[in-house]
């Protein structure tokens, strides 16, 4: 759509992919890329997609926890969220055009306290926030909802479950904290 409102592009989503999960709202991401002009999207817990716009559609990443968001970053390389994975999993994957891994990020080596950066919360809304998406036992600990990599190499992450972000710099050591989001 562009800035008149007018649609310039469109897709139908195929049924064979939309098939292949049935948590399809549970995480689905979709960008624009302008250096290739293309469109990266994440089928959550099955992979990611490169779609032209000629319609022709291939997987590019293949991850049973991939969710929430994916980004083309300028060496070719893709940085993607695995937002339900367990505590010690890493939440943050890079991986260059032929599924290499070359850098990742868990939380669990940096705050493996969560409670830690929930006291600031009153005992009410931590009720809730248990209720609804802290989990117990180690699954799903972290939440991480968002990546993007920074122009200086940095990196900057969301974890919805510590109520925070962080920068962290390319060795994954956390430079920068915003505690309290």
């Amino acid at each position: 759509v562009n800035m008149d409102g007018e649609v310039v592009w469109e897709w139908k989503f195929p049924i064979k992919l939309a098939n292949k999960t049935d948590r399809l709202c549970n995480g689905a991401d979709i960008k624009y890329t302008e250096m290739t002009d293309q469109f990266v999207f994440v089928l959550p817990f099955h992979g990611a997609y490169l779609v032209g716009r000629d319609g022709d559609y291939k997987q590019i990443i293949e991850d049973n926890f991939i969710s929430h968001d994916i980004n083309l970053l300028p060496n070719g390389n893709f940085i993607y969220v695995r937002g339900f994975v367990n505590k010690g999993e890493d939440e943050v994957r890079e991986v260059s055009p032929s599924g290499e891994i070359v850098w990742t990020w868990s939380h669990a080596n940096h705050f493996p306290d969560r409670d830690k950066y929930l006291k600031q919360f009153s005992k009410k809304r931590l009720q809730i926030m248990r209720r609804r998406t802290l989990k117990t036992d180690n699954v799903d600990w972290a939440h991480v909802n968002g990546v993007d990599r920074l122009e200086n190499g940095d990196t900057l992450i969301s974890l919805r479950n510590f109520q925070m972000f962080v920068i962290v710099a390319t060795d994954g050591k956390p430079k920068k904290i915003f505690k309290g989001i």
